[in-house]
């Protein structure tokens, strides 16, 4: 993982402790950054302030945490489908953390 790295516009960044800056690169597209599906440990992705309309590319980023989207022309229907995951993911967590209360009261 101390080699993790991948290359935009010609250019190497480097994974730094599960974290990746992306930020004001020029990226329209984040399948144009090259090496990102190797980065599945990847917890933390910065890509603010580029020129990003569609969250696609992401799906192998199983272990991602936070990822950063301000200052990007993301569209509408995009920003639709990031929310309604949103609230699926919020919905799953208080489902999961009931139920290991219901069992952490059988102890």
């Amino acid at each position: 993982m101390e080699n993790d790295f991948v290359v935009v516009r010609g250019v190497k960044y480097k994974v730094k402790g599960g974290k990746l800056d992306l930020h004001n690169k020029r990226i329209v597209d984040i399948t144009e950054i090259k090496g990102l599906k190797a980065l599945t440990h990847l917890h933390d992705l910065n890509l603010r302030m580029n020129q990003i309309k569609e969250i696609k590319g992401l799906e192998h980023l199983t272990q991602l945490e936070t990822l950063y989207l301000v200052g990007n022309p993301i569209r509408d229907d995009e920003r639709h489908l990031m929310r309604k995951r949103a609230q699926e993911i919020v919905r799953y967590c208080e489902e999961n953390v009931e139920m290991v209360d219901d069992r952490l009261k059988d102890f």
